[in-house]
């Protein structure tokens, strides 16, 4: 049931709240029948939404704190920092290339959510532990226009 979902998120918020705000976002609809839909599998804000100044704050935070952590550790204990990036791709491939990179990057976001769940004491009661630590992975789509005269950073 989706209280039990709530209880197991570990959120210290009434259910009726939670669900309220998911109805609100866009997030979740209720059904005639009491069900509750789920319509998208990540939450957005919308372009008017002050709620994305935090949200950039926190990327580019949890960003530069890895690139610091990489460029100052052993190679041993660096963390996961990859890019995957192309410099010829035409104007007319963007939308079909966004739709596909997307679809992409969201199943693995929610399968690489779902593992690390698996390690998370509020998700799984079994995990016992000494200190509270914050784990994730952030990724981000990019396109630039260049010129064909600029020199690209691989």
């Amino acid at each position: 049931s989706f209280v039990k979902l709530v209880k197991q998120s570990g959120a210290d918020v009434p259910p009726g709240s939670i669900l309220d705000e998911l109805i609100s976002s866009g997030m979740a609809k209720k059904l005639k029948n009491g069900k509750i839909s789920l319509l998208k599998t990540s939450y957005v804000p919308d372009k008017e939404n002050v709620e994305k100044f935090s949200i950039l704050g926190t990327h580019v935070s949890d960003l530069i704190k890895t690139i610091d952590h990489n460029i100052v550790c052993d190679t041993e204990d660096a963390l996961f920092q990859r890019k995957a990036m192309y410099s010829n791709v035409p104007k007319d491939e963007l939308k079909k290339l966004q739709k596909r990179v997307f679809k992409i990057a969201n199943e693995a976001l929610i399968d690489i959510s779902e593992e690390m769940a698996k390690s998370d004491r509020d998700a799984n009661e079994d995990i016992d532990g000494e200190g509270r630590m914050q784990v994730g992975l952030g990724m981000f789509y990019f396109d630039n226009e260049i010129e064909d005269s600029e020199n690209i950073d691989v």
